[in-house]
């Protein structure tokens, strides 16, 4: 209640809107969140967060294709954000029937990203178990300094 106070008093602030979008979306309020996620992406349409946010509160609430639309939009806005790779490969590994090879393919650029963060090591645990897991260092998906020149 004290967030939606808060956009109301305040309409235009997006971090406000964004705040309370999460909580709805978090909250099984996706109906309520989606008007809002809405907003923030019209007013900053290249807000890569708010974009992965809105497309994780999608996927949560079942509705796959708008997630995935999304996530694909923010990995287009920076092809290094790792969330988005992560749970872009995540939607595609619950996907019925289950789009491995997509999965693979997001799992290796979340890890290639940064494989020393939770999420590297959470996409090559996923790739381990999906029977394509490669060591670190080996080539990865996608070129990075570090994939090209290991120290």
């Amino acid at each position: 209640a004290e967030q939606q106070t808060a956009v109301a008093n305040n309409p235009n602030d997006v971090e406000e809107m964004l705040l309370l979008a999460n909580l709805l979306g978090n909250s099984d309020r996706l109906t309520e969140a989606i008007p809002l996620y809405e907003r923030v992406l019209a007013a900053t349409p290249d807000d890569v967060v708010a974009r992965v946010d809105f497309a994780r509160a999608l996927a949560d609430g079942g509705l796959t294709s708008d997630a995935e639309l999304q996530f694909t939009r923010a990995i287009a806005l920076d092809p290094r954000n790792q969330d988005a790779h992560y749970y872009l490969a995540e939607l595609y590994s619950t996907s019925v029937p289950p789009r491995q090879a997509e999965a693979a393919r997001a799992y290796g650029e979340a890890r290639a990203i940064d494989p020393t963060t939770f999420l590297g090591q959470q996409a090559e645990q996923a790739l381990m178990q999906l029977g394509v897991g490669n060591p670190v260092g080996s080539p990865s998906p996608i070129a990075t300094p570090e994939a090209t020149n290991p120290p």
